[in-house]
Parts: C-alpha cells; structure tokens; sequence
C-alpha cells in the first residue's frame, strides 16, 4: 500500500511540475510578445506565421526576430535530443531535472542581460541576444517535454489540448479522459500570459520569475521517484534496438526484393522534397523583392503628459489603413526619465527608419 501511495505521489508531481512550466511558458511568450516586438520565444507556430507576416510587408513583425527565434530553438532541441541520446541516464527523473536546470540557465542569462540594461536604450542586439537565450532555454524544454511524452502536458502548444477537450467531451461521446490535465494546462498557460502581461513594463522581473520556476522544478525532479511512465522511455528503446539488431543478422529474398521495389518511390520523394524546397525559397525571394521600398514604414506615436496613448488611436487607424507599421508608446508617467525610456525601447525595436510623432509634454 505504501509503494502505491508513493508511486501516486512521484505521478503528481511530475504532473504539478508539468503544469508550473506550462504556466512559465505563458510568462515567458508575454513577455517576448510585448516587451521585444512581435515574437514568440517558447511556441514556433506563432514564429512561423509572423515570418510569413513580415515576409509578405505586413506591418509590426521582423523577419530577424522571427527567424532567430526559430533557430535558437530548433538548436536547443538539438541539444536536448543529444543530451537523451549519448548520455546514460540510470534515473529519468535525474535526465528532467537536468534539461529543467540548463533550461534555468539560460532564462537565468537572460534575466541578467535585461536586469543590467534596464533603464538604458535598448539596443537591437540586445533584443536579439534576449529571444536567442529565451528561445534556445525553451527549446531545450520543448524537446525534452516530447521526449517525455506524458498526455496532454506538452507545457507549450495548446491547440490538441483545446481540441481534445471538446472531442472526447461527453457531448462528443467520449469518456472525458483526463479533462482535469487539459483544463489545468490551459488555465495555467492562460494565468502566466496575464501574469507577464500585467508586468510587461520589467521584463527582467518576468524572465527573473520564470528562471525561478524552472529551477524549482528542476529541484522537484530530484526530490521524486522515477515514475512508470518515465521508466517504460528506456524499456521501448532497448526492444526497438533488438529487434532491428535482429533484422539486420537476417535478411529475407522477399525483403530484397521490397527493398528495391522502393528504391524508385525514394527517388520520387526526394525530388518533390527538393522541388517544394526550392518553391519556398522562390516565394520568400518574391515576397522579399516585393516589399523592399525606399520609403520610411515605421512611425511611432509619442502622447503627452497627463494623457494615454488612446488618444492616437484615430491617427493610428489611418496610418495603419495607408498600410504604414505604427507603434504607440504607453509612457508610465512616474518620471521623466522613465518616460524617457520607454519610447527609446520602442524605438529600438522598430525595424528600419522611424519617424516619431510627439505630442506636448507639458509646453504651451
């Protein structure tokens, strides 16, 4: 009965830890969102579909944020996977703990560098070096989560968790199987999107929280039995590996002969790989071409004191119609210095030249 209880135990909190780096997630794309300018450092698809944005000139998303963003986390994958890969690991728990800590690592940098350049001008480069440690940290996760695999707690993309919520709902007439898992994801990546949002204006604050988060389920792994779950990881990787050590000591006639019946539809394959590659490249390269103008397309919008930024909106709604990238400043109007900072991190993540548009501060 005490092995029971303690097996329940380990499974909850692997599953609690799951949940608290899922809401870290919704605090981490916040802050990326709205504090470093239209970009996604924990979910790809958003990146995917900015990239196309900017590609196609539509205002307010840069291609450089974008693709860094994608390949800073397509490289903390990779590392992920070499870290399941090449290192023995006795416990699967210590593997989790471990990506979690590197994870922590980097979120931890990240911290740092906005902790230390906060209230100066924000400089492209740190932008950049900002969504390449964040999204290099999440992409660890992201590919150590896969690896893990544990049913609607991915900690980032929601979209089957949603669908399968309604799809095996009892309206659906399903058996509602682990609802509980999917509502708690949601509300928990829901609650850390408010959360960053509502402390938008310190992103280091934000990435200071969601390092702290991450070290502290790194720590709840060691404190925790491997669970069952994680245990049957290495089980199907030495029965998969046995059995294509089998196949590979015997090989069949027939199997010879499919073997060369393929041969021709490999070929066909790679062609139309490289034929779908190489039209993606042609679209990119027109898109590209098609939206490199002289003209200036950025204008950011600077309100007065004793007034918020609402008060654009009827300018802004024109500009935006004529197809121009406008930005507002929220200034938080507790100092002038502060003010001050504010429309230069605007500045700063605008991509090319810029016009500013200031309203009175004060004067007659």
């Amino acid at each position: 009965m005490a092995v029971k209880e303690q097996t329940h135990f380990d499974d909850l909190l692997l599953t609690g830890s799951l949940l608290v780096l899922t809401f870290s997630t919704g605090l981490v794309d916040a802050a990326s969102f709205l504090a470093l300018g239209h970009v996604f450092t924990a979910n790809m698809t958003g990146n995917i579909a900015f990239t196309a944005f900017a590609l196609a000139g539509v205002p307010g998303h840069s291609i450089t944020r974008s693709v860094l963003a994608l390949l800073s986390a397509l490289a903390g994958a990779a590392v992920a996977g070499r870290i399941d890969k090449r290192l023995v690991w006795k416990r699967r728990n210590v593997w989790l703990s471990a990506s979690f800590a590197i994870e922590a690592i980097f979120l931890t940098f990240a911290f740092c560098l906005a902790w230390f350049t906060r209230g100066q001008t924000i400089q492209v480069s740190t932008v950049n070096s900002l969504i390449v440690l964040a999204a290099f940290g999440m992409g660890i996760r992201n590919g150590t989560v896969r690896r893990l695999a544990v049913p609607d707690l991915t900690t980032t993309v929601l979209t089957l968790t949603v669908v399968g919520l309604a799809f095996e709902s009892f309206i659906a007439g399903g058996d509602n199987l682990r609802w509980p898992r999917k509502v708690g994801s949601i509300v928990m990546i829901f609650m850390g999107a408010a959360t960053g949002a509502m402390l938008r204006h310190s992103l280091a604050l934000v990435l200071g929280g969601a390092a702290l988060l991450t070290a502290f389920c790194a720590t709840v792994q060691l404190l925790r039995n491997e669970t069952e779950h994680e245990a049957r990881l290495d089980v199907g990787i030495k029965r998969i590996g046995l059995v294509e050590k089998d196949r590979d000591l015997t090989v069949f006639p027939k199997e010879q002969q499919m073997s060369h019946s393929m041969k021709p539809m490999r070929a066909v394959r790679g062609i139309s790989q490289s034929l779908c590659i190489v039209f993606l490249l042609f679209t990119c390269g027109l898109l590209t071409a098609q939206n490199k103008e002289n003209r200036v397309r950025n204008i950011v919008l600077v309100h007065g004191a004793w007034a918020d930024g609402s008060g654009w909106k009827g300018v802004y709604d024109i500009l935006v119609k004529d197809g121009f990238d406008v930005s507002i400043v929220q200034e938080p109007e507790t100092s002038f210095q502060d003010d001050v900072t504010a429309v230069k991190r605007v500045l700063a993540l605008q991509d090319g030249p810029s016009i500013l548009v200031a309203h009175s501060y004060g004067e007659p």
